[in-house]
């Protein structure tokens, strides 16, 4: 399952923070992250994590998700 979430980044620092985050998962694959479009963006194979909790995982550390 395909994901893209927009995410209040403002920095590179902040894109650092999220990948090596959701990264930790170790599951998500193809994980794209667009400072310019504020985007995070992945694919969930075997659907072993839902849209929510990675959105919780976002917002945990500090971002707004939408």
């Amino acid at each position: 399952m395909e994901f893209i979430f927009n995410v209040n980044m403002t920095c590179q620092h902040c894109v650092e923070v999220i990948k090596e985050t959701l990264e930790t998962t170790n599951k998500i694959i193809n994980l794209d992250i667009n400072l310019e479009k504020k985007t995070v963006k992945g694919l969930i194979p075997n659907n072993n994590i839902s849209i929510n909790e990675i959105k919780e995982i976002i917002k945990d550390i500090g971002f707004n998700v939408t």
